[in-house]
């Protein structure tokens, strides 16, 4: 979930909303996507497509919200 809220507040900052706004809003969508991620996890047949899926996603996401994070200033 870190991913998405990393990549979130970035692109969100970079369309103008100040951090603070961007931080909360991300952390109330965050919630959304945890709770259809969890379902999703539940009911997924395979427990290696879960980890790949959340760790490489998570992964990508967060690399893709640094990198973004110096063009913010």
């Amino acid at each position: 979930m870190w991913g998405v809220i990393t990549l979130g507040i970035a692109l969100c900052m970079l369309l103008g909303l100040p951090y603070g706004d961007a931080k909360t809003l991300l952390y109330l969508l965050c919630f959304l996507v945890f709770v259809a991620t969890f379902c999703w996890a539940f009911t997924a047949r395979s427990l290696a497509r879960v980890w790949l899926t959340l760790a490489g996603g998570g992964g990508v996401m967060t690399l893709l919200g640094w990198l973004l994070g110096p063009s913010l200033n």
